[in-house]
């Protein structure tokens, strides 16, 4: 289960989400505890991408994609939670 989760969630996100939700603990040091969290990913396929992107300008592109993100990332953050990571493949 370990490779999966690695190839699923960076190592920073793991330490990212230990330092934030664990009283107390070091995001500087290598020490391993055992705590359980609840999280999640959150995949993303944007229907009619490939077509947006022949008709639009990388600017243009770049305006829709942020505003959508903006969107998403506010929702999330109004129920309590965080964004890590977003990527693009």
């Amino acid at each position: 289960m370990g490779n999966q989760y690695d190839a699923l969630v960076p190592r920073t996100a793991a330490w990212q989400l230990r330092g934030r939700h664990a009283r107390g603990a070091r995001t500087d040091s290598m020490h391993v505890f055992s705590q359980e969290l609840l999280g999640a990913c959150l995949f993303v396929d944007v229907t009619g991408f490939t077509s947006l992107s022949s008709r639009l300008s990388a600017e243009d592109l770049e305006q829709v994609i942020n505003v959508y993100f903006t969107k998403m990332i506010a929702c999330i953050d109004a129920l309590g939670g965080d964004v890590v990571k977003v990527s693009s493949p």
